[in-house]
């Protein structure tokens, strides 16, 4: 029918067709969906609102391993290896993606 809008993928089975086009490159619905998913998918904004997080977050943690680490060696009189798995554990539990978000990206 004439002036009905024409939305893109639209089929025209019977005649000739005559489109007058009322947005630019970039303006139309579906780039704006592709520009959100594209927004979505990127995993930067997620890791940069949290790196300041977890550079403060990161050396507490790691104090605190080596902390367990020395007292279950020391006070316990646990060998090394004993003392090490029990520093690695507490890293483990405490943060296992904080050692992900805090190394530095290029």
């Amino acid at each position: 029918m004439a002036g009905d809008k024409v939305h893109g993928g639209t089929v025209n089975l019977n005649g000739a067709i005559v489109i007058r086009v009322n947005a630019e490159v970039g303006q139309s619905a579906l780039s704006r969906i592709a520009h959100l998913v594209a927004q979505a998918q990127d995993p930067k904004p997620l890791a940069a609102a949290g790196r300041p997080y977890f550079r403060r977050v990161l050396p507490s943690i790691l104090g605190i391993a080596a902390l367990t680490g020395a007292v279950w060696f020391l006070a316990k009189g646990a060998g090394p290896v004993e003392a090490m798995m029990t520093a690695i554990a507490v890293l483990v539990i405490a943060c296992p993606c904080a050692l992900g978000l805090a190394t530095p990206r290029r």
